[in-house]
């Protein structure tokens, strides 16, 4: 330990109180939060809390303001229909035109005094306007032998077509059409009040000025390999409010810039994550360009987020992970998304992370089964009010850190009500020392009198009288020592002055000093130690099988010790600390220096679970020695810098905001803005939605073999939280597929990291 100058003081190389640190406090301003409004088509069987249509097709749309709201147009199957996304969408009454729904082509005009469609199918072009008895009326009619139309536009004058005979020009005022190229176009654009449009196809993509072509350029044909100055056929084609030009094709996106014509391409090099571009669209107000795939959509904040690129695909955000088909992006924070099987609406709300936290909470309850936190399955699909909890192997961990989250809240905002929401969590983790009948042995779980026996596992009819009739999992693990020894500092630290300091206070002591009394082992009611309740140094240091966990348990059980030693009243707890901490540190056993190398970096070996077990008893017994420095180690935050010199790539709000809050000197302020990322980009649904992003062109994987043997299976960057379907901090956050819609992460996963950065002043 060492004092530098009169300010700073340094325990073994870690600062503390009064150090100079390398980052500051980030306030909790809003940030724009994603919510998805999903709708079914009717055909579809219906998912709870998402909306239901009354048509099972969407032929096209785009977005207008009606009747005083503002929504989409849609040609569907029932015919032309306004929605809102808050109201039941409602059928257009159409009169004077007759529509082939399912051939029709939509252009929106909203720049017009009045807001007016137009719509072109085979045989026609027409101009509707919508009256206040909520019908439509075609105030012009272009009759024409088109053949298929793909596209139109709205210059303000006249309206551009992409047919089955070429581009054509409407001119509404002579009511005439004509085809101004009869080359295959499939897209056009063109900007009301512009005299500039553009049409593209599957040779070339045409500039037109005052309704004359100008100037066109080849297309790569892809099957003849013949070059162009267009990646490939042009699928869709959009203008930005600069004029530049916006063109998807199958292989990459490409960009005319209006100002001097150059044409620049962009793929997954720069961070495109599909091909096969069906639809661009330009946002409104932020110009985000937005991208239509086979199965996804994807948007381009053009340099203002985080994350430039953002990838939605699956019923997290859109209705299924089948093919999407269009994209309106029209409406102010509003996209409007379809799928094979619904409409999905991506709202941007702006929220901070306290209110993401209060979010969160409302959906608690239903993770709590006797006060424990649960599994939580949802019997129907996506349904978060179907869940149904039992017991787990680990209710314990899971638990505590709740309870963590809950203490450091309740220090924070220090009621009544929050009080008993830490009281509820404490005496929970109490039950499962207490039911075992032995004094300091834990329980994985247990079930009350009235439940059913569960599979799986050894149970036990407790011998406690308190808990007569209940049963209790035995064979608990290290897990779940990790996590009441991780829960019960904080409490004492928080609750002073209240009977769960007494209650916390008892629990450390007993459970700690019961594996110290028992030559560091976890022995269960059969008198043998539990398969992973083993801290021995004959066995940690000696025998094969625990060389993994060699360096990881000898810093747990020097955490507990340290724990103990610090926090307890009773001297023959403090001389047992004392004792057993010098025993287990002695040239022979030598846990310190076990400690240094604890993190195992091989990949075929990386455990992500393991890093959990590792960040929790590492804040246990770093504020132990903050507190007292008997227990003190240089080892010990040798070992903590190495070990978060290798998770820091994650930016994982969990380990940064320990780690900052454990003082750790190897941080700057960009580590703490990836901790404001990593909780800004957690799922708001915490359904484990089918994810996948193994098919992604900008997902970059990793070659070397992981834990499972499996290659080629981990992304090389870390994903946005929303994008990957890891929900707890256990689990590979490189993972790149998975999730089944049939069971909901719990928000303690959030809520912990989060309310410890706000007690840490991390977060302000």
């Amino acid at each position: 330990c060492c004092v530098v100058a009169a300010v700073v003081v340094c325990v073994c190389g870690l600062r503390v109180s009064g150090a100079a640190q390398s980052w500051v406090g980030v306030k909790d301003t809003p940030y724009r939060e994603l919510i998805s409004h999903r709708f079914t088509f009717k055909s579809q069987t219906p998912v709870a809390e998402w909306g239901q249509l009354p048509f099972n097709a969407v032929y096209d749309g785009c977005g207008l303001s009606l009747f005083g709201a503002s929504g989409w147009v849609f040609a569907t199957d029932i015919g032309l229909v306004y929605f809102t996304g808050e109201t039941t969408a409602s059928v257009i009454p159409v009169t004077g035109a007759s529509i082939k729904w399912e051939e029709a082509s939509f252009t929106c005009d909203n720049v017009a005094s009045t807001a007016s469609l137009f719509v072109a199918d085979s045989n026609a072009l027409h101009q509707l306007i919508f009256g206040s008895n909520h019908k439509a009326n075609a105030i012009v009619s272009v009759p024409h032998k088109f053949g298929q139309v793909t596209d139109t536009c709205f210059d303000g004058v006249s309206v551009w077509m992409a047919t089955g005979e070429g581009t054509a020009r409407v001119l509404l005022s002579g009511k005439s059409a004509t085809i101004v190229d009869s080359r295959q176009s499939s897209s056009v654009a063109c900007t009301t009040g512009k005299n500039i449009a553009y049409s593209g196809g599957g040779e070339t993509v045409n500039m037109y000025i005052s309704g004359e072509l100008r100037r066109w350029e080849w297309v790569t044909n892809l099957t003849t390999a013949s070059g162009g100055v267009y990646d490939g056929p042009a699928s869709s084609l959009t203008l930005d409010k600069d004029g530049n030009l916006w063109v998807g094709t199958p292989v990459a996106i490409n960009m005319r810039n209006a100002t001097d014509g150059k044409v620049h391409r962009m793929d997954y090099l720069q961070g495109v994550p599909m091909n096969n571009t069906k639809q661009v669209a330009i946002e409104f107000e932020s110009q985000a360009l937005w991208v239509v795939g086979d199965v996804a959509a994807a948007r381009w904040s053009r340099g203002e987020d985080i994350d430039d690129w953002r990838y939605f695909h699956g019923p997290r955000f859109l209705v299924d992970s089948g093919a999407t088909s269009l994209i309106d992006s029209s409406q102010q924070n509003r996209t409007l998304v379809v799928s094979e099987t619904g409409v999905a609406i991506l709202e941007w709300q702006w929220w901070t992370l306290y209110e993401k936290a209060m979010h969160y909470e409302t959906i608690l309850d239903r993770h709590l089964r006797h006060g424990m936190v649960s599994d939580c399955n949802l019997q129907e699909y996506g349904n978060g009010s179907s869940c149904t909890n039992g017991p787990s192997d680990n209710n314990g961990l899971w638990t505590s850190l709740l309870v963590v989250a809950e203490a450091y809240r309740y220090h924070l905002y220090p009621t009544e009500k929050q009080l008993g929401r830490v009281k509820t969590l404490l005496d929970a983790m109490q039950r499962l020392s207490e039911i075992t009948g032995i004094k300091g042995l834990i329980g994985r779980s247990c079930v009350g009198p009235t439940e059913p026996t569960p599979q799986g596992g050894v149970w036990h009819n407790s011998t406690n009288p308190k808990y007569k009739g209940w049963l209790w999992k035995g064979d608990a693990s290290s897990d779940e020592v990790v996590g009441h020894m991780f829960a019960y500092p904080p409490v004492l630290k928080t609750m002073k002055g209240t009977p769960l300091y007494d209650e916390a206070m008892v629990l450390l002591e007993d459970i700690a000093s019961y594996i110290l009394k028992n030559d560091y082992y976890l022995i269960d009611v059969t008198g043998n130690h539990t398969e992973w309740g083993v801290w021995n140094p004959k066995e940690i240091n000696g025998v094969r099988d625990w060389s993994d966990e060699r360096g990881l348990n000898s810093m747990q059980i020097l955490a507990y010790i340290a724990s103990l030693g610090t926090y307890s009243k009773n001297s023959d707890m403090v001389e047992l600390a004392k004792k057993s901490f010098a025993e287990l540190t002695n040239a022979t056993n030598q846990f310190d220096e076990n400690m240094l190398n604890l993190k195992i970096e091989s990949p075929d070996d990386d455990n992500y679970s393991d890093d959990e077990l590792t960040f929790l008893p590492y804040y246990t017994f770093v504020n132990a020695v903050r507190e007292n420095d008997t227990f003190a180690s240089q080892l010990l935050f040798d070992s903590l810098n190495r070990t978060w010199d290798a998770v820091r790539d994650l930016k994982s709000a969990a380990w940064t905001s320990m780690y900052a809050g454990m003082g750790g000197a190897n941080i700057n302020q960009n580590d703490i803005e990836g901790l404001l990322w990593n909780l800004r980009t957690w799922p708001v649904e915490l359904i484990d939605w089918p994810v996948k992003n193994s098919d992604r062109r900008d997902v970059f994987l990793n070659t070397e073999a992981d834990r499972g043997g499996r290659f080629d299976n981990d992304a090389i960057r870390v994903l946005p939280a929303y994008e990957r379907p890891q929900l707890r901090w256990n689990g590979n956050p490189h993972d790149l597929d998975g999730g089944s819609g049939h069971s909901e992460g719990d928000p303690g996963a959030w809520l912990w990291p989060y309310w410890l950065a706000r007690y840490h002043n991390i977060i302000v």
